[in-house]
């Protein structure tokens, strides 16, 4: 077995590390009032992408799986969040996409 040297860096493994108060592997939502028109612009751009209209777009600001979008409905309101994703929908060129995989791709 090779001897660790002053580079090499060893391996933590996420589901075992305690976080502890100013550890800097701890996911923080940090505000995103500094910018928040170009966030909600490039949200939108990227999950339309994907195929998301724009109601499925509205329930992503609910999730509590985005702590920072859910920031953003509280500064903006919810009414504001649709209206600029019902205006960005209909005037940023965003190629969406869907796709139903049948049983012959699944293979």
């Amino acid at each position: 077995m090779r001897k660790m040297s002053h580079r090499d860096v060893r391996q933590v493994r996420l589901l075992t590390w305690n976080a502890k108060v100013g550890d800097p592997l701890k996911l923080v939502a940090n505000p995103p009032l500094a910018n928040s028109e170009w966030m909600l612009e490039s949200i939108v751009q990227d999950f339309a992408g994907l195929g998301y209209d724009a109601d499925e777009l509205t329930n992503l600001f609910r999730s509590p799986a985005y702590p920072v979008l859910n920031q953003l409905l509280d500064y903006l309101g919810p009414g504001e969040i649709r209206r600029r994703i019902d205006f960005l929908l209909t005037t940023s060129r965003v190629a969406g996409t869907r796709g139903v995989l049948t049983e012959t791709q699944l293979g």
